[in-house]
């Protein structure tokens, strides 16, 4: 999630080469399914798992079964939920990605048999795989690309603020564009014209109810732009957006970048990067805890039976205590009746060489 946001919101600025912003991350939206070995299809895997969605996204690994029939059914591992079947490979990865956050596709020139199955892992390898991609601090996107200026003659107060693109084709304006306002009408009009959708070449605007409206118009060929326009404009007044060249001192899209950690775009809207961090980490904490519990409790179980054992079987060191005081006591009495017939046969042997 954190990979996904981030990249989006970075190609959506403008960096220090006056170069629209690439992958801050690594790209880790693609996911390999690994074909079971029993497989009986010529080509055993299920290519372009692929991400579509972080919000939607489950801490689980899925199976993808190829039934009687021609049914695909793909079941969550986590809890062993049904989360669609279809013939159509096509129309079951539209209910996952809506569901789950990830598509699936067979493999060009693949086939696949009844009983075949697949284990796919969209988020198995995220922390390990993800990394930042940029190799120069020039290549940060901190600016926005897009830059609105009051034209110098304007006599009244309006602005365009909070400006720039929420969306891109990798391209920006060949010229710029200037919005003029007609007072008679209450309408800023684009010259060029910016798109034909939405709000087209005139945007309403009274100054006495539209003050701080958010608006945003499609760039022909670029994207999408929004902003606010705030301030009572003059009839004739004009604003123009063009390309943010040399933008050494604008962070926008940096701000807008730091922002997404307030952003709920984490387990289906409910959660900031902050809170599912935080909710994982309690996962964690309970369930090591649990099995503490659980090697407590069996450890218990353990020492009673051994203790069991050892008493059927077992050694006791008090008796064999005993015993060997005993064994030490018969020793030295039979010493002592060596030792008494040693003396008598030695007295025998003195009487009789007399």
């Amino acid at each position: 999630g954190l990979a996904t946001d981030m990249n989006a919101q970075h190609q959506l600025g403008y960096d220090l080469n006056n170069t629209l912003g690439g992958n801050f991350f690594s790209d880790i939206t693609a996911s390999t399914a690994i074909g079971s070995t029993n497989n009986a299809g010529a080509t055993n895997h299920i290519y372009n798992a692929a991400i579509t969605d972080s919000n939607l996204l489950k801490a689980s690994d899925y199976q993808l079964s190829y039934g009687t029939g021609g049914a695909y059914t793909l079941t969550r591992l986590s809890d062993n939920a049904v989360v669609g079947t279809n013939t159509n490979l096509a129309t079951l990865s539209t209910a996952v990605s809506a569901s789950e956050g990830f598509s699936l596709a067979l493999g060009s020139g693949s086939s696949i048999a009844v009983g075949d199955s697949f284990l796919i892992s969209p988020v198995k390898s995220a922390a390990r795989d993800i990394n930042v991609s940029l190799t120069n601090t020039s290549q940060i996107a901190a600016a926005s690309p897009i830059i609105s200026t009051r034209n110098s003659a304007n006599t009244g107060d309006s602005q365009f603020s909070s400006d720039g693109l929420i969306s891109n084709t990798g391209t920006l304006p060949a010229a710029a564009i200037t919005f003029t306002y007609n007072s008679g009408t209450n309408t800023f009009v684009a010259s060029p014209p910016t798109s034909t959708t939405p709000n087209s070449a005139t945007i309403a605007y009274n100054p006495a109810t539209d003050s701080g409206t958010q608006y945003q118009v499609a760039l022909a060929g670029v994207g999408d732009y929004q902003f606010t326009v705030t301030g009572t404009p003059a009839n004739g007044d004009s604003i123009s957006i063009d390309v943010n060249n040399n933008a050494s001192g604008d962070n926008r899209n940096i701000a807008s970048m730091l922002a997404l950690q307030e952003k709920k775009s984490l387990d289906n809207g409910s959660a900031n990067y902050q809170e599912s961090f935080s909710e994982l980490v309690a996962d964690i904490g309970v369930k090591t805890k649990r099995a503490e519990f659980a090697r407590d409790a069996n450890q218990v179980l353990f020492d009673r039976a051994k203790s069991a054992q050892m008493e059927v079987s077992g050694v006791n060191l008090d008796e064999e205590a005993a015993d060997l005081i005993r064994f030490q006591q018969a020793y030295q009495a039979v010493t002592r009746i060596i030792s008494s017939a040693d003396e008598l046969f030695q007295t025998l042997l003195g009487a009789v060489s007399r």
